[in-house]
């Protein structure tokens, strides 16, 4: 009886504490909902006086309230977070090849035009549609005003929600669709090709011909935009994203950066040799994503051209990848470490951290950019490793002494 008395009392407080959170909630739930309403009143007068009616803004935002969906999956895009060989697994997947080749040959005439007038291969044009939408098949169903006003109210990332959302607006305003219609990513992007809004004004075509740039529904006016916004973003037609490459044993991994370029022979002279041919004439850096045990890629002038479709460097290489694999997918020469943990952020800053202990002069943020890297290849170099400047789980456990 005793102990019924006690899991009574237990499951009372419990329910005490439950009770006491679900209010908390509420109420940090109703200031944000307050906080909201003050906001978008004053975002409604800023778009006004640039030029949005009052009619399309209340249509797109009028009752809306904040999407916690969008900000949990802005903390959680793939190319981001997670090991870069599990999101090329999935990004250039067999299915993924299978169902390329298919769309590849299905619109093969409509992409042999786009690509002599934009100069942008057509594999590469249906590479980037699989990997945005799966061709069509995923262009997302979440409101996208309602998305970027979320994300330009409650993400670090205000002030391209805020940007995009007027570029949105402004499609309403022009009639290029309607709110109901505009339905995308959590991002705001569009279509097949996933175009952001200001994208869409800036490179949107009617390549169709029937009088809309219709993204969403039109294939040829997807496909042609993309292959416009490429040429204008400096695409070089006829040259390749680059290869996958070999160095010698001894080689300086403090040389695989993207500011240190070079054309293909010049990093011949140093040993470094293409697999399957040789490099190309043209300038490139060295792109090393997993250390010296992990691939190295030469990548040129396109690769960059990619990386402002989307700037993760994983993306630009899913997608290379893949318009390899749409007419030759051979294996890598080397294997990833998939046996490697990615840090988390905690343990990004603790790898930062130990730097600073060890004098090094650099920002703790969490984010192993440039400047955490060239401090990491040089403790590498002073502590007899191989400076590839490619932190791991065990490397940091060294560095904190352990």
């Amino acid at each position: 009886m005793r102990l019924l008395f006690l899991f009574g009392c237990f499951l009372a407080m419990m329910s005490c504490v439950a009770a006491q959170e679900d209010n908390a909630q509420v109420t940090a739930r109703e200031d944000d909902i307050q906080g909201w309403d003050a906001w978008l009143e004053n975002l409604r007068e800023s778009f006004i006086d640039a030029g949005i009616s009052e009619q399309t803004f209340d249509r797109a935002l009028g009752n809306a309230t904040p999407d916690e969906r969008v900000l949990r999956l802005d903390s959680e895009q793939p190319e981001f977070v997670r090991p870069i060989w599990e999101y090329l697994e999935t990004a250039v997947s067999p299915q993924r090849v299978s169902k390329g080749r298919e769309m590849a040959a299905r619109y093969g005439d409509l992409l042999a035009r786009i690509s002599d007038e934009h100069g942008v291969a057509a594999e590469v044009l249906v590479s980037i549609w699989g990997i945005e939408t799966n061709y069509g098949g995923n262009k997302g169903s979440l409101h996208v005003p309602r998305s970027l006003a979320t994300l330009a109210y409650g993400s670090d990332r205000h002030e391209f929600g805020r940007t995009q959302l007027l570029s949105a607006m402004h499609l309403l305003e022009e009639g290029v669709m309607s709110s109901e219609a505009m339905v995308g990513s959590w991002a705001g992007a569009l279509g097949h090709m996933q175009f952001l809004p200001s994208n869409y004004q800036a490179y949107g075509i009617d390549y169709d011909g029937d009088g809309v740039r219709d993204l969403s529904e039109s294939v040829a006016d997807a496909l042609a935009s993309a292959a416009g916004f490429l040429q204008a973003k400096g695409w070089h037609r006829g040259e390749s994203w680059g290869m996958e490459v070999v160095v010698p044993d001894e080689f300086d991994y403090g040389q695989a950066r993207s500011s240190v370029r070079k054309t293909g022979k010049d990093w011949e002279r140093l040993g470094v040799a293409g697999v399957g041919g040789s490099l190309p004439a043209s300038e490139g850096y060295l792109l090393l994503l997993a250390g010296h045990r992990g691939p190295v890629f030469f990548v040129g002038e396109n690769f960059e051209v990619l990386k402002r479709y989307n700037p993760s460097t994983a993306y630009a290489l899913a997608v290379s990848r893949l318009s390899d694999c749409l007419s030759d997918c051979t294996e890598l020469l080397k294997s990833w470490p998939v046996g490697d943990e990615v840090l988390s952020r905690g343990e990004k800053i603790s790898l930062q951290r130990g730097l600073v202990a060890e004098g090094y002069d650099i920002g703790v943020d969490g984010i192993v950019g440039p400047e955490t890297r060239a401090a990491l290849r040089s403790w590498q170099r002073a502590n007899g490793e191989i400076a590839d400047g490619y932190p791991t789980r065990s490397l940091l456990q060294r560095l904190n002494g352990k």
